[in-house]
């Protein structure tokens, strides 16, 4: 399920890398002791990796730059996605419940909150996609690191053994698990930090081959790697 969130603010300034402030944000919705324990110190556990099963999108809205600052003056908007229904409940009621929150120690002010549904298609067939966040895919080999962009072959691999993961981690996974890169529209190099460490993501746009149900896994937890980190949120283009 997602949420798109619409704020008003005055002046919002944040980092250039706001995406660790903006997950604060988002934890601090949750009680510490019931769900939101289950969520920061726990998971959903697959082996010894834990996925969030959460991604959110870039702020969108006019800015400006100044001196290794973005700046929004007056409006702001959010995406937030989850695998779990419970999640978005308490995110959309403590919107609705409440007018402002706390983003980077500034207020941002609740205009208006949506659900936005998956786009709904049968059987499996191509899809154009575009990310809303930064896509990361990388490897890890004797403590080096390498980074993949979407054009590579190891990218897909990469997404689909994400996919395949988090999948297996579900209460109720996926019976038919689809997914494949057809097309590569264009990608564009990033580099982002996120808390203390640096990473290479890409924004993309390409054509994929899936099905609604492993889409829907993809438009809730987020394309490979780092989902609850604010990476690799993706929306159709239909």
């Amino acid at each position: 399920m997602r949420l798109k969130i619409e704020f008003t603010c005055k002046n919002l300034t944040l980092p250039i890398a706001y995406q660790s402030a903006v997950q604060g944000m988002i934890y601090s919705i949750f009680d510490k002791d019931k769900y939101g324990k289950f969520l920061h110190d726990e998971g959903y556990h697959i082996d010894n990796k834990i996925f969030k099963m959460f991604v959110f999108s870039n702020l969108f809205g006019k800015y400006t730059m100044d001196n290794k600052t973005i700046v929004y003056s007056n409006k702001t908007c959010l995406y937030i996605a989850s695998q779990s229904e419970e999640f978005i409940q308490i995110v959309y009621k403590f919107f609705v419940q409440n007018e402002f929150a706390v983003l980077n120690h500034q207020r941002i002010y609740v205009e208006n909150i949506d659900f936005v549904d998956t786009p709904y298609f049968r059987g499996s067939q191509d899809i154009e996609i575009k990310t809303i966040s930064p896509v990361v895919a990388y490897q890890t080999k004797d403590k080096y690191v390498t980074y993949f962009k979407p054009s590579d072959d190891e990218f897909e691999q990469l997404c689909l053994n994400n996919l395949l993961e988090k999948n297996n981690a579900l209460e109720n996974p996926i019976k038919d698990l689809d997914f494949s890169i057809k097309e590569i529209k264009n990608e564009k190099r990033r580099f982002l930090k996120y808390k203390n460490t640096f990473y290479i993501g890409y924004n993309a746009k390409m054509v994929v081959h899936t099905n609604y149900e492993t889409l829907n896994l993809i438009y809730n937890s987020g394309l490979s790697a780092k989902g609850s980190a604010g990476f690799g949120m993706i929306e159709a283009i239909v």
